[in-house]
C-alpha cells in the first residue's frame, strides 16, 4: 500500500466566463491524503471543552492542518495562489473531491498600423489571459504570422503598459474584436 499522501485525476475541464478562466477538476484522495482530510476537520465541538481559550486553540490547530492540506493538493495539481484568483476544495461523496480555481484574465492590446495585410488598421484588439506568452498563443490561433515568428500586429501590450500611454490615447474607440 502507498504510505504517501497521493490523489489522482478522475476528470479536468476549463472554461472562460465573465473575463474570468475557470478550471474544475474532479479528483479521488489515496488513504493517506483521505486520513489526513479527516484529520484536520473540526470533530469535536464548543460543548467538549470547558474554557473558550482550549476551543479557540482547537479550531486553530484544525484549521492549520486544513491549510497544509489543501496545500498539499494545489501543488499536486500544480495550482498556485496568486492575487485574484478563486480557490476552493469540496468534498463530493467519500474520497471524491472537487477542486474550483478561478483566475481573473489579463487584457493584452494588439495594436494594428495601416498595413492592409494586418486584420485589422489603425485600431487594437484585446486578448484576455493569464500572461503574454498565453495572449500571443490565442492571437495567433485566430491570426496566423504573416512571416515565420512573428506575429501579424504591431506590437502586444500588458495591461500596466497600455493604461495612462499614449496608445490609449491613440486609440480612444472600442476594441475592434475582443479575444476570449
Amino acid at each position: 500500500m502507498n504510505k504517501e499522501f497521493n490523489i489522482s485525476v478522475v476528470s479536468k475541464g476549463t472554461f472562460v466566463d465573465q473575463g474570468c478562466e475557470i478550471t474544475a477538476i474532479t479528483i479521488r484522495l489515496n488513504p493517506v491524503a483521505m486520513n489526513e482530510w479527516i484529520f484536520s476537520s473540526l470533530l469535536n465541538d464548543r460543548m467538549c471543552y470547558e474554557k473558550q481559550e482550549e476551543w479557540e486553540a482547537y479550531k486553530a490547530e484544525k484549521e492549520t492542518a486544513r491549510a497544509a492540506w489543501e496545500s498539499k493538493i494545489y501543488e499536486l495539481l500544480g495550482i498556485e495562489k496568486a492575487e485574484g484568483c478563486g480557490l476552493s476544495i469540496t468534498r463530493n461523496v467519500s474520497e471524491i473531491f472537487t477542486v474550483v480555481y478561478m483566475q481573473v484574465l489579463k487584457n493584452y492590446y494588439f495594436t494594428f498600423g495601416s498595413d492592409p495585410l494586418y486584420p485589422y488598421q489603425n485600431t487594437y484588439l484585446i486578448v484576455k489571459a493569464k500572461d503574454r506568452h498565453e495572449a500571443i498563443r490565442k492571437f495567433r490561433a485566430k491570426y496566423k504570422d504573416r512571416h515565420e515568428n512573428v506575429y501579424n500586429a504591431c506590437d502586444c501590450y500588458p495591461p500596466e503598459s497600455w493604461e495612462g500611454s499614449l496608445n490609449q490615447k491613440y486609440y480612444p474607440e472600442a476594441p475592434a474584436e475582443i479575444i476570449e
